[in-house]
């Protein structure tokens, strides 16, 4: 069983850190029936820990109580969704500032730059550029429309 255990935990590479108790050792019933776990009490049965490169807000604990079993396993393992907000959010912030940058020098190009669209374009992205657009394709059709015949 320790070399099942010593195998799974280097297969998997978020797991850091493996403590197997003794219910007994562990587990708590109070007055109203509620159990609770108190492996700070306990002495492992047996324990498991890999050397791992990572901060401590990347890490968490997850106890398992196998249901109708002798064994409490608690884990330490690597979490990577911390990450994910904030790489979503770096992203959607360069990609706002380069949007609003193209949109700004393509709107320059057109002779039609001014602070308006600059900021119609960092708020309302997309959105914004399309109305853009629109007002561009509406303002040469009436210019086109009611031109003189003879200048």
């Amino acid at each position: 069983m320790k070399q099942d255990i010593k195998t799974l935990v280097h297969e998997k590479e978020q797991i850091v850190h493996v403590q197997i108790y003794h219910m007994d050792d562990v587990k708590r019933e109070n007055e109203t029936g509620i159990h609770s776990y108190h492996r700070n009490e306990a002495i492992p049965a047996y324990q498991y820990e890999k050397s791992v490169s990572a901060p401590d807000w990347m890490l968490m604990d997850l106890g398992y109580d196998i249901g109708g079993a002798d064994w409490y396993v608690h884990m330490e393992s690597k979490r990577i969704f911390p990450v994910i907000p904030f790489v979503f959010f770096v992203g959607a912030a360069i990609y706002a500032t380069l949007f609003t940058i193209w949109a700004s020098i393509n709107a320059y190009h057109h002779g039609r730059l001014h602070m308006g669209w600059i900021l119609v374009f960092a708020f309302c992205n997309v959105l914004g550029y399309l109305v853009y657009e629109w007002m561009g394709k509406r303002a040469a059709r009436n210019e086109w429309r009611w031109r003189p015949l003879h200048e």
